[in-house]
């Protein structure tokens, strides 16, 4: 019987992928659990999505923050508001790996939607 990583060896073989693609993608964040994240922890206050008003009134839409601040990159906007939060913002922490996912999925509300 072949060992589990020599099928998905020749699996990424036959797709035309190395191994470094595939471990590189692995470690991609998913923007779809950053939503989920975001959803559950940011989205009393804020619009996390593509649409919508935020619950609370002055907490910016995820997907204007770019347009608030042009010229600066987004990871930086979310990373301010993590570091100095208002009195507003509850108190909170992300590990890395959610941080990523959140990241990634504010990220992908800064550019148009795919058709």
């Amino acid at each position: 019987m072949a060992q589990p990583s020599k099928i998905l060896l020749a699996a990424c073989a036959a797709a035309g992928l190395t191994l470094a693609a595939v471990e590189a993608q692995a470690q991609q964040p998913d923007p779809r659990l950053g939503r989920a994240l975001a959803q559950q922890n940011c989205g009393s206050c804020h619009a996390v999505g593509r649409t919508g008003r935020s619950p609370y009134a002055a907490a910016p839409p995820f997907r204007e923050l770019k347009a608030r601040r042009p010229g600066i990159n987004i990871i930086d906007i979310v990373l301010l508001a993590w570091s100095r939060p208002h009195r507003e913002m509850p108190d909170f922490s992300f590990d890395t790996a959610n941080s990523r996912e959140i990241l990634a999925h504010i990220e992908s509300l800064q550019t148009p939607p795919r058709r």
